[in-house]
């Protein structure tokens, strides 16, 4: 039968299979009428039992449809092959749905729907060999039955889909009715060429059908999508969610186009983090010295997140949310004000989702909505009803340590079994300093550091094309340009700088040793801010004994070393073990200094502290002066 075309089956399965997870790809491919049989004799037997019988018959005519549907196409193409893909989701959804009588009723309505659209196709068997271009309608009612299960599998297949079913029906509905008029339409084409001797134009009417689906699908996803976007809008103006794109957008256009960072999505440890068809948690800690790249880093992973997650309407079931903590902006600093960003985020990322959400919000009490408590409540079903979330939080260290200690703190509670919903998945990346707090929280999770030789490699790379520009624009001398390299190659953050001067004399001046480097002098101003503008007298006053120590040292000390200091009184050479430390030395100084681990285990007595950079140094000797003063 010429006009039956074997590829348009497998195109259709294909496109089909693609929505699915390889687990249930591999538990439809071998489910037979039989196994269905089995799943409604088990569901009428236990509902039977508990008094909650349905009205079963419902799926009679769909059933006899998709037997008449095999038996027609066995003869051309290996029919086994392409219907377990339509007896597999009805027995999947079939047994979820049945602990939920509405949904239940709701399923077996639509089947009926479809199985009375479908004619009994046995009966234009022979008009099918004699007329091989009308057989091509065979191929559309098989698309329109895939099409229709892959949306009832968007509502059922999905974490806390009873709380969601009232808002995912809504789409699911919008969605059915084109595909129940398209086999509608179908339909009455078979049954106006089974009377008619005219076959001509069956092409023609087939495509009159397609285009009218699509069109329909077209307007009823635009028409969600503008409901979408204009709940998205008003749950942000009643949360008051700080503006978290134009953070990105801004990070994105600082790399000027470059490829740095690739190499972080080839470390062994980002590629398990990310890798979403493995189950369970993953949690990892990006860190690294002031200006060393980690915002720029973590832009590039935000934007090829983004970029792999996002499907192509613009809707994804597995979320990226991302959030840029900033010292000094009054919204980006604050546990409270993360929480608002990351359920906006989460919300509108799925229609479904931002409905549900919409309704629930809107019972709540203005003066409640931006709690934390109610916003951690709103967060926690939203990462439960997606598969897999993935979250990136840059500049921890640009916050008060209180509050990154509760954003650190309630994450890891959810990784740790906070997450009521088993089947979720949630991934997180801590991105800041070695300042004290992250070290501690994160010690024993999987962490990246930005001193290893590949992120180096970017450094230099980024130095070299920069530096051309400043070659290009000063005309400067192979000589000079060499000894440009060599100054930033360690100090990125100042290259902007030596661009803009207005002048070579200046730009020569800029490189001197007295002058050079200026551009890590406010990341290094606000690490020294945190230590000397501490609440506690006490932890200011040791914070300073161990900057002392370690800038005024001729060589590296260790953490026993400085220690020892605190306890040996300097009058009587007695040892006082209640005057040891109990703060640690990042927690005391944070990023100003770096403690090298003598192993890759957590802090200990051994570690080698020093100050993080010379230009750190410089700046503290200043600031400690006037706070001695």
């Amino acid at each position: 039968m010429t006009g039956l075309n074997p590829d348009s089956f497998e195109r259709a399965l294909n496109t089909f299979k693609q929505s699915l997870s390889p687990s249930l790809a591999r538990q439809f491919s071998d489910c037979k009428l039989e196994d269905v049989k089995d799943v409604i004799r088990g569901i009428q037997q236990k509902q039977g039992k508990e008094g909650r019988l349905r009205d079963m018959r419902r799926l009679g005519a769909f059933i006899e449809a998709i037997e008449q549907f095999g038996k027609v196409v066995e003869v051309f193409v290996n029919a086994n092959e392409f219907v377990c893909f339509i007896w597999g989701p009805i027995k999947f959804l079939l047994g979820i749905a049945r602990t939920h009588l509405d949904s239940f009723d709701r399923l077996l309505d639509a089947y009926s729907q479809i199985g009375d659209a479908i004619p009994g196709l046995l009966a234009y068997k022979a008009t099918f060999e004699r007329h091989p271009a009308l057989a091509a309608v065979l191929e559309d009612y098989y698309s329109d039955i895939l099409r229709f299960h892959q949306e009832a599998l968007c509502v059922f297949n999905r974490s806390r889909w009873k709380n969601l079913l009232h808002a995912t029906w809504k789409t699911f509905d919008s969605k059915f009715n084109p595909i129940l008029h398209s086999l509608a339409s179908r339909r009455e084409l078979l049954e106006s060429e089974k009377t008619s001797a005219c076959l001509y134009g069956i092409q023609a009417l087939r495509e009159s059908i397609d285009k009218a689906y699509r069109e329909q699908t077209r307007q009823a996803t635009e028409m969600n999508f503008e409901k979408h976007k204009s709940r998205i809008t008003q749950i942000k103006q009643r949360l008051r969610a700080p503006d978290y794109q134009t953070d990105q957008e801004i990070h994105t256009e600082d790399r000027n186009g470059s490829a740095s960072g690739q190499w972080i999505f080839k470390d062994p440890k980002f590629l398990s983090w990310s890798d979403k068809t493995s189950p369970g948690h993953r949690v990892l800690y990006v860190n690294g010295i002031p200006g060393a790249g980690k915002t720029t880093l973590m832009s590039t992973v935000i934007e090829k997140l983004l970029n792999e997650m996002q499907s192509k309407d613009g809707s994804t079931r597995n979320p990226v949310a991302y959030f840029y903590f900033k010292h000094g902006q009054k919204d980006k600093t604050k546990h409270n004000e993360f929480l608002r960003v990351l359920l906006t985020q989460l919300l509108d990322h799925d229609t479904a989702m931002s409905q549900q959400s919409y309704e629930d919000l809107s019972f709540i009490a203005e003066e409640n909505l931006r709690s934390t408590k109610t916003l951690e409540t709103q967060i926690k079903n939203a990462f439960g009803a997606y598969q897999a979330s993935f979250l990136v939080l840059d500049g921890l260290d640009e916050c008060g340590r209180e509050e990154a200690e509760k954003t650190v703190e309630w994450l890891l509670s959810l990784v740790s079994g906070g997450l009521e919903t088993p089947s979720t998945s949630l991934r997180i990346i801590f991105s800041g300093q070695r300042d004290g707090v992250l070290d501690k929280l994160l010690t024993h999770q999987p962490s990246i550091t930005l001193e290893s030789s590949e992120h180096l490699k970017d450094i230099v790379q980024y130095c070299q094309t920069f530096c051309k520009r400043i070659q290009a624009k000063f005309n400067t001398s192979p000589a000079l340009e060499q000894e440009i390299l060599k100054l930033v190659t360690g100090e990125a953050k100042v290259l902007d700088n030596l661009l803009h001067q207005t002048s070579t004399r200046r730009l020569k001046r800029e490189v001197q040793p007295e002058t050079f480097p200026r551009g890590l002098d406010s990341a290094y101003d606000r690490v020294i801010a945190r230590v000397l503008e501490h609440p506690s007298e006490a932890v200011r006053e040791d914070a300073m004994r161990v900057l002392s120590l370690v800038i005024c040292a001729k060589r590296a000390l260790r953490w026993r070393e400085i220690q020892a200091f605190f306890c040996i009184s300097p009058e009587d050479s007695e040892i006082d073990h209640d005057r040891f430390l109990q703060l640690g030395c990042k927690e005391l100084c944070g990023s100003l200094v770096d403690a090298h681990h003598v192993d890759d285990n957590a802090a200990g007595p051994e570690d080698i502290i020093q100050i993080v950079h010379e230009t750190a140094q410089r700046r503290v000797v200043v600031p400690a002066a006037n706070q001695s003063n």
